[in-house]
């Protein structure tokens, strides 16, 4: 349903300058995470339906979840699928990593206090680059 199996590269290209390489390796990795080779929108919300069941009783998710630029209080599982945009993909992955694969998310992980940090400063609004979905 969603691979937990590999660790997002796509932002290690970012010190190359090729934006079409970042862009293109995100893509592929975030279809890789649905397990697909094509975009397919009813796949991808039933995985997330999936994921989403599997952390939201986590209160650290939704502490991230709130705090994203996305957050719509009556759509929790909609804020949730924005998170899979470029400058926040890799992060939510490793989070949804550590909680299903692992021992669970902390305040301790990583990958919890970089997503949380980007998040409250608006860090990937200043950077200039535009928030990119796969589609």
């Amino acid at each position: 349903m969603y691979d937990t199996t590999f660790l997002c590269t796509y932002k290690l290209l970012e010190d190359d300058n090729d934006v079409n390489k970042c862009s293109d390796l995100y893509r592929s990795q975030f279809l890789q995470a649905f397990r697909l080779h094509v975009y397919d929108d009813q796949t991808i919300k039933t995985a997330c339906y999936w994921v989403y069941d599997k952390i939201k009783s986590n209160v650290l998710f939704k502490n991230i979840i709130q705090k994203s630029p996305f957050y719509d209080s009556t759509d929790l599982l909609f804020s949730f699928m924005m998170l899979f945009n470029y400058e926040t993909f890799d992060l939510i992955h490793r989070c949804i990593i550590e909680e299903i694969e692992k021992d669970g998310l902390n305040e301790e992980s990583d990958c919890y206090q970089q997503i949380t940090h980007i998040l409250e400063n608006n860090d990937y609004k200043k950077s200039g680059k535009k928030v990119l979905l796969c589609e």
